[in-house]
């Protein structure tokens, strides 16, 4: 999987260096179909999700872990740069509004969303959550 992952990287790289816009946008296909089926698998899962212990954290379930982003809507302006950025598909667009519809798929302790998404300050997370000692 890491492998893979990797060449998929270098494949986007070779097509930016060398300017081959076929390659580009195969790759970008590919990436959009791919990324979208992992997203539908969590969200499909995503009561067997929270059902998951979490060993690192003492054996706890993940529906008991209160972990996830809120969103301040003063401050969202449906942008949907954290729906396009989350690769569980914890954001969703419903009625003109980003909302947080599958909590429990956010990675514990993640704040991606924050610093590579939003731009405009609209999502918070609790203190972050250490793991136990094993």
């Amino acid at each position: 999987m890491k492998e893979s992952m990797i060449l998929n990287m270098e494949i986007k790289k070779i097509a930016d260096v060398l300017e081959l816009p076929k390659l580009k946008e195969a790759y970008n296909n590919n990436y959009k179909t791919l990324r979208e089926y992992h997203i539908s698998i969590y969200q499909e899962f995503y009561e067997l999700i929270k059902e998951t212990e979490y060993i690192e954290y003492d054996n706890i379930k993940r529906k008991d872990i209160q972990w996830y982003p809120k969103i301040d809507y003063e401050k969202c302006v449906n942008c949907n740069e954290c729906v396009n950025f989350c690769p569980k598909g914890v954001y969703v667009q419903n009625n003109n509004s980003v909302v947080v519809k599958y909590p429990y798929n956010c990675v514990i302790n993640c704040t991606g969303c924050v610093s590579h998404a939003c731009k405009y300050g609209a999502i918070s997370f609790p203190e972050k959550i250490s793991k136990s000692n094993q």
